[in-house]
């Protein structure tokens, strides 16, 4: 069997970059600021809702075709929420503008997805640093909030994956076809997921009904 080894794309060069920083930042500042909601409720609206996966692929409906404002609508609603977002116009000078701004350069630059950075790191986490980081240059904020990430342990892919399917390790390792002890390996980072055979790979997303590049792991 072939072993295929992936690798991330970074997109510091995206056409949409400066769009995305933006729009996150709004997307931020208005969830907590004026409809109330803490910062980790809008964290957990902007990944469960799938909004988190539109904005790293870039898609142009998500990226450009809404604002800030019309992003949380859409989150909140996809997550059942009942609030109504106001359409802000108002100027985004808030330490919650400038998370969602940072947080979305971070991904940008490297990779990570939001989910990986929010496991690592909390909403107030990162808010926190804009006390002593908001008169860096952007380059060396980003180094070092990955520098902060990168002092956390890992929640590795395959466990986050395997933990929201509602899977115990060996009941993954028995449907996948993997033996219990490989599984334990890649999730503890033991073996390197990235470098394993295309076909584990993909038996591991179809049970965990996931795509197969959600079970890799970012470059550090």
């Amino acid at each position: 069997m072939i072993a295929c080894e992936y690798a991330f794309m970074r997109l510091n060069d995206c056409i949409y970059d400066q769009d995305i920083r933006e729009r996150l930042g709004t997307f931020f500042d208005v969830a907590v600021n004026q409809c109330g909601l803490r910062g980790q409720d809008a964290v957990d609206a902007l990944v469960v809702s799938g909004l988190a996966g539109q904005l790293e692929r870039q898609n142009p409906g998500f990226a450009v075709g809404r604002s800030g404002s019309e992003l949380l609508q859409w989150a909140l609603d996809a997550c059942g929420y009942g609030i109504r977002v106001p359409n802000s116009s108002r100027a985004p000078v808030s330490d919650d503008y400038w998370t969602g701004y940072m947080v979305a350069l971070l991904q940008l630059r490297s990779g990570w997805t939001y989910a990986q950075i929010f496991e690592r790191m909390s909403y107030a986490d990162v808010r926190e640093m804009h006390s002593w980081c908001q008169d860096l240059p952007e380059d060396e904020v980003v180094e070092n909030m990955r520098a902060a990430l990168q002092e956390r342990p890992r929640v590795s892919a395959l466990r986050r994956a395997r933990k929201a399917a509602g899977l115990t390790q060996t009941q993954l390792a028995q449907v996948a076809g993997v033996s219990m002890r490989s599984v334990q390996q890649y999730e503890e980072g033991l073996k390197d997921i990235n470098k394993a055979a295309a076909g584990t790979v993909y038996r591991f997303s179809l049970v965990l009904g996931c795509t197969m590049e959600d079970l890799l792991e970012p470059a550090s």
